[in-house]
């Protein structure tokens, strides 16, 4: 018979860690060595095996926590080889974006450098109406300057910006997405209005058969040239385009290598992260 000692209470593993067969199997091994303990009335065996099930059971929940840190840091590890090839290929975009806005800038710096050669001359002559025309159209078009919401800028808002485990390329890409943003709301002021300036006179200049002639021939006529090359506004007009020009090339080209150096430094930092 069982002395009359009070019953020492174990406790239970939690349900996480008793979940699946192999947990269950070893819960019923234990228990039948417990109750066969109580029941042969070896308490001091019984109470060094309570102990070690406490022992088991603290060691299973710290298996358990080791594995569940080991998997959430896999998941991180993992997310963030993802984020880095995200920057990766949106650095591949602007570079994309950045080139054009060059090739864009240096094709109306040379149209308006044309047609100001024109102006400044003496007789105004031109050779050739049709270049004149492209020149004219060139010198006009409503250059946008903008750049989508990327993943870095995503990153940084949400506070996860860490997730790309490599400081200095963070400060690379705060850095250059800082410019971008300053170029484009200075773009954004004087460059692109004057801009604008200049495409309403094109479409308040000249009459009707003119704008016709335009229409069926893609070409000015000469009344249509001779009438906006008189208003006094053009000449200013397009030496602020060609001087907004110039510099912007400047400054987006300056941009560009920015982004290009952070591609090569992406590439030799952390090639296994975005191939």
């Amino acid at each position: 018979m069982i002395p009359d000692r009070k019953i020492l209470t174990v406790p239970i593993a939690p349900d996480s860690y008793r979940e699946g067969p192999t947990n269950n199997h070893m819960i019923k091994f234990f228990r039948k060595i417990r109750q066969r303990l109580l029941t042969e009335n070896k308490f001091s065996k019984y109470l060094i095996y309570a102990i070690g099930e406490i022992i088991l059971v603290v060691v299973g929940i710290l298996i358990a926590l080791s594995v569940n840190n080991w998997n959430e840091k896999r998941k991180s590890v993992n997310k963030g080889k993802e984020y880095f090839r995200l920057v990766y290929n949106d650095l591949k975009t602007d570079i994309f974006i950045l080139n054009g806005i060059i090739k864009r800038l240096d094709e109306q710096s040379i149209a308006a450098e044309n047609i100001l050669n024109i102006i400044e001359s003496q007789n105004h002559f031109i050779r050739d109406t049709l270049a004149f025309t492209n020149d004219w159209s060139e010198s006009s078009w409503p250059l946008t300057v903008d750049r989508a919401q990327n993943t870095f800028s995503e990153l940084k808002k949400s506070g996860q910006s860490t997730l790309i485990d490599d400081k200095s390329l963070i400060d690379h890409l705060d850095q250059f997405y800082n410019d971008y943003d300053s170029r484009i709301q200075n773009f954004n002021e004087y460059p692109k209005s004057v801009r604008l300036e200049k495409r309403i006179i094109n479409m308040t200049s000249g009459n009707l058969s003119d704008f016709k002639t335009s229409l069926s021939k893609n070409i000015n006529t000469r009344n249509y040239i001779q009438d906006v090359l008189g208003n006094p506004q053009i000449h200013g007009l397009l030496i602020g385009i060609y001087k907004s020009s110039h510099f912007n090339r400047i400054f987006f080209n300056e941009l560009l290598v920015k982004a290009e150096n952070i591609v090569k430094l992406i590439e030799e930092r952390h090639p296994d992260k975005i191939f």
